[in-house]
């Protein structure tokens, strides 16, 4: 009986180690994958150590911290100055929680730029280039006078990023930077006013009190010949 018991065992393990593998139409993944937006983070922590804030286009929220967003408003004004919360009842608050005072208009932000990590158009489209090395990002900034001030910010970007391998300098990022509007007065201040958006509006942004809506809801201009007019209408006015 022992016999027979020990000719079953060695049958059962013979069995386990020959086993077929899997089929070769079978790919094993790992349980949990991690993808961090790496090289985004590190563009805005440049930005950020250059005085560059940035705006939730939604919310028209500042941010406080590094955030990976398709778009998102740039600007060199700082947030609204922080006041220390009130203690309660005469004791003194140790907490380091504060309070942000409200701006004049909190449905609106205004912003110098915009950053696009994730953008197609007829400027560019935004992505890993060929190389597989570096990434291109697109940022269209608001007063072409400006631009002098943008074009030395992302200069300091792309330095941060830079790769030196073995002498030679590989940049991790590249941009495309375009302009949208050329002011009649230099000397004024002017920057794009965006409105916090409404979930029941159709609208997306609004330029100082003109609001952009979808050619689908506009009137008048469905004819090829409007196309010209409707080009028009839709640039960004100055604000006022």
């Amino acid at each position: 009986m022992a016999v027979h018991f020990l000719a079953s065992f060695l049958d059962k393990a013979s069995g386990l180690f020959s086993k077929k593998s899997l089929p070769s139409t079978i790919e094993l993944y790992d349980p949990i994958t991690v993808s961090r937006p790496d090289v985004e983070f590190r563009v805005l922590s440049s930005l950020a150590k250059q005085n560059v804030y940035f705006i939730d286009l939604d919310t028209t929220n500042y941010i406080d911290g590094l955030i990976y967003l398709p778009s998102l408003g740039l600007t060199l004004t700082p947030p609204p100055p922080q006041k220390a919360a009130r203690s309660n009842l005469g004791f003194l608050n140790l907490e380091t929680k504060r309070e942000t005072s409200s701006p004049s208009n909190p449905n609106v932000a205004e912003v110098d730029a915009v950053l696009y990590f994730e953008y197609e158009g007829r400027e560019c489209k935004t992505g890993l280039l060929d190389n597989g090395l570096a990434y291109l990002f697109f940022v269209k900034i608001w007063n072409d006078l400006d631009f002098i001030i943008w074009e030395k910010i992302l200069e300091e970007v792309v330095r941060d990023l830079t790769l030196d391998f073995e002498g030679y300098l590989l940049p991790r990022v590249n941009f495309t930077v375009a302009t949208t509007f050329i002011p009649h007065k230099p000397s004024e201040p002017s920057k794009l006013i965006i409105n916090r958006q409404d979930d029941n509006s159709d609208a997306s942004f609004a330029v100082s009190n003109h609001t952009i809506g979808t050619l689908e809801n506009s009137d008048g201009f469905d004819d090829d010949d409007d196309d010209e007019e409707y080009e028009e209408l839709k640039k960004p006015k100055p604000r006022h």
